[in-house]
């Protein structure tokens, strides 16, 4: 199996727990070694890390006191060119729902998975995402 080296993915959740999970998830992918794993408790602290790096992958809770992840991905795909166009996982224990007013550009390659989120399903995202 091809190994992808060197991933760098930014991990964006209030939640210590959910946050060391996903990292777990990443870290036992016999595809992707030595991954370069960044993390923030909301989007306001995401924010100077998606302006100084480049991302592979951007996994974001979606609900999160003061700047959440809808407010984080409209500011992704609108102000920091690096990342434009990042896959983004954002994950929530909610029913998204979106104003229809919404720019569907801002959408583009984000994929929503439901808390709680079963390993396998997350497994089965990195792949599809870190090719």
């Amino acid at each position: 199996m091809k190994t992808l080296n060197n991933k760098r993915i930014l991990i964006v959740d209030d939640e210590d727990m959910i946050i060391e999970i996903l990292t777990e998830i990443i870290e036992s992918q016999d595809n992707i070694n030595d991954p370069v794993i960044d993390t923030a408790t909301d989007g306001a602290k995401a924010l100077p890390l998606v302006d100084k790096n480049e991302y592979d992958l951007i996994i974001t809770d979606f609900m999160m006191p003061n700047y959440n992840g809808f407010k984080l991905i409209q500011s992704v795909r609108s102000n920091c060119p690096k990342n434009k166009k990042t896959p983004i996982v954002c994950v929530s224990g909610y029913l998204v729902k979106f104003d229809t007013s919404v720019e569907v550009s801002l959408l583009e390659n984000v994929m929503f998975v439901e808390k709680p989120f079963d390993p396998q399903k997350i497994s089965r995202m990195l792949k599809i995402f870190l090719r």
